[in-house]
């Protein structure tokens, strides 16, 4: 059971990349589900075979808002900056053990960016006009994900586990939402990207007593999609240690999370991760915009309940250090529910 849970929200792991621009208002989704092993970033661990599970996570994003006088001043200095109220992504999660060893997993988000707001800069009668429009919200399901993990050390490794991961995002999403105005936002605002996105990443895992070291790095290439846009690469790196708390030692026969020593009782674990994320300028008609993109860190804490084949799990990310591009506002947290269950 332990390991289908785990899996139950693997395809969070690659929205935490790919279900949309990872940086500022845009949330990223995690594996909040999982019943063992980080949050936000992956883990080595493969689900048995044979073995499915489903989840549901909540992902909900708040920036540091800029005022109207602060949008309108870099309008001025023609940077179209934007802000919103918050960002949600509700991601559904499938997964299922094709081998021991591979698992596959796919994902689809529904995702809400509410009240937006830019920054204009206009000329009327020779005069420039700076202002700020309220454009509304942009609602709609977001790019579906598959993703392949292979964990190529071995049933029986007895210490590190490594394993590949290898997918694409989808260009199934919305494109052609429409602001209070009647003008379809930019690509960016959308909730997908009409592009396809190949994701490659690397996961290990370090067994411990009561819980594990989790390493991972994914990156999503980014292509052209909708509106001739390119949003741009972007890339997660994370470090995670979890703790069991509360109930059975995890038992990690063969190499890997297989079953809690007493299954089925109630278990708690504390989690705590170090997240960075790295996002490149995005292009629109073969224009780079200078102003996007950026670097962050997080340090990410959270806890997980798993009790009667259920796991579910609430944690946060708030940042430890910001160098988010002037289009975009930096954040202020992130918060996320999700709930898993083994089928």
């Amino acid at each position: 059971m332990t390991r289908s849970l785990y899996l139950a929200l693997l395809g969070g792991a690659l929205a935490a990349v790919c279900s949309g621009p990872a940086l500022a208002d845009h949330g990223a989704a995690g594996t909040g589900a999982s019943a063992s092993g980080p949050l936000i970033g992956a883990s080595a661990a493969t689900m048995a075979e044979g073995k499915a599970a489903i989840s549901l996570e909540l992902t909900w994003a708040r920036p540091d808002n800029r005022s109207d006088a602060e949008l309108a001043a870099l309008a001025g200095r023609h940077i179209h900056a934007h802000d919103q109220d918050h960002g949600e992504v509700y991601q559904l999660g499938l997964s299922y053990g094709l081998t021991d060893d591979l698992t596959l997993s796919a994902s689809l988000p529904y995702v809400r960016r509410i009240a937006i707001r830019e920054g204009a800069h206009s000329h009327v009668g020779g005069q420039a006009i700076d202002s700020v429009v309220d454009r509304g919200d942009a609602i709609g399901f977001g790019d579906a994900a598959l993703l392949a993990k292979w964990r190529f050390t071995g049933e029986h490794h007895h210490g590190w586990e490594a394993a590949l991961l290898a997918g694409i995002k989808l260009p199934t999403g919305s494109t052609g939402q429409v602001d209070d105005l009647g003008e379809t936002f930019e690509t960016e605002h959308q909730p997908g990207s009409g592009s396809w996105d190949p994701i490659l990443g690397l996961a290990a895992t370090r067994p411990l007593p009561r819980g594990s070291i989790d390493l991972s790095v994914m990156y999503q290439i980014a292509t052209r999609g909708a509106q001739d846009t390119r949003l741009g690469d972007r890339a997660q790196a994370s470090v995670g240690l979890t703790w069991r708390l509360w109930g059975a030692a995890i038992d990690y026969h063969g190499g890997h999370h297989h079953h809690d020593t007493a299954e089925g009782r109630p278990t708690l674990d504390g989690v705590i991760e170090l997240n960075g994320e790295w996002e490149g300028r995005q292009n629109e008609s073969g224009t780079t915009d200078v102003y996007s993109g950026g670097k962050a860190l997080y340090l990410s804490p959270g806890l997980r309940l798993t009790a009667g084949g259920w796991s579910f799990a609430l944690g946060g990310s708030v940042p430890l250090a910001q160098d988010i591009a002037l289009s975009h506002p930096p954040v202020r947290y992130r918060a996320r529910f999700a709930i898993g269950r083994a089928l």
